[in-house]
């Protein structure tokens, strides 16, 4: 059981004490951040794990250097909530598969926001694979806290506030965790970061359907939803699935439009010439017809892997 313990504690600290007696366990964990919205996560797996060997569990964070459990600071989001104060509308860019280029198109949105001058941030909620920090050059960024315990988010060259997962984990190591741990990390990003006065928040979705997209439902009065595609009609069955779950009842969030990712490659020397490598958008417009969606941009493949997209296919959508 031990072993176990470290494993899930190993991203945010290390076991000081464990006591295991008859029907009991002790365990004691020094924090190696002051604030991290993980803690919360760990220790209801680890209550969890010690409880399903049918022992009673008492497990104590404390800061490093702190000398007794009782100097330890609470780490607890607020009950259900809905909207943030300080923070207009909330934008969800979601992409019913992975590898659309989702968090790249979320970047590129929020940088269109604001070069024309509003106050943005950037939600990273895809906790299993967040790709926000290395997207805005902000890897091994270390957020701190205030003076209230609220993480500060990381500011970016072009001013844009930005909070993930990736901030807190190691990016070498894979994060397992089901999913009430996952949705626990995330309702402690939302409510326990200082968003300060912004315009609109960018919230980078998770792929697919699950129980992180019910929680930020739960948690944020989203104003709208992009989706993003590619061409491709394997990416597109699953835009059907995006839509479904966007206007389900549980979630019920307007769709703003489709983004068509990766629609086509130019050559730089021959910018007139559009080679549709995923295929024409046909598919893609009698999708967007038969569910009443706008396809709002086209976004050409570059010749750079991995460059940002230019911002301007974007300025014109919000």
């Amino acid at each position: 059981m031990s072993d176990a313990i470290e494993r899930l504690v190993s991203e945010l600290g290390r076991v000081v004490e464990f006591k295991e007696q008859t029907d009991k366990v002790f365990v004691k964990i020094e924090l190696s951040g002051k604030v991290n919205p993980l803690a919360k996560s760990v220790k209801r797996a680890i209550d969890e794990l010690i409880n399903g060997a049918g022992l009673e569990p008492t497990v104590v964070m404390v800061e490093k250097g702190a000398t007794s459990g009782s100097s330890n600071k609470k780490i607890e989001p607020s009950a259900k909530f809905r909207g943030i104060e300080g923070v207009g509308r909330v934008i969800a860019v979601a992409s019913g598969k992975g590898g659309v280029g989702k968090s790249s198109v979320a970047a590129a949105l929020a940088r269109a926001l604001s070069e024309r001058g509003e106050r943005v941030g950037v939600l990273d909620a895809d906790i299993y694979g967040p790709s926000q920090p290395k997207l805005f050059n902000l890897e091994g960024a270390q957020p701190i806290s205030n003076d209230e315990d609220m993480i500060e988010p990381v500011i970016s060259v072009e001013g844009i506030k930005v909070i993930s997962i990736g901030f807190f984990i190691d990016p070498a190591q894979a994060l397992v965790w089901r999913g009430p741990m996952a949705t626990s990390a995330l309702k402690q990003l939302i409510h326990q970061t200082a968003w300060g006065e912004i315009d609109t928040l960018v919230v980078d979705m998770p792929p697919g359907t699950g129980d992180v997209h019910l929680s930020i439902a739960d948690q944020l009065k989203l104003s709208g939803a992009l989706i993003v595609t590619t061409p491709s009609d394997l990416a597109l069955a699953d835009v059907i699935r995006g839509v479904d779950m966007l206007r389900s009842d549980n979630i019920a969030v307007p769709i703003i439009g489709i983004v068509n990712n990766m629609a086509y490659f130019a050559p730089e020397d021959m910018p007139e010439k559009r080679y549709y490598i995923f295929g024409d958008d046909s598919h893609l417009r009698k999708v967007a017809q038969e569910y009443s969606l706008n396809i709002v941009a086209e976004v050409p493949i570059t010749t750079t892997i991995g460059a940002p997209i230019e911002t301007a296919h974007f300025k014109a959508i919000l």
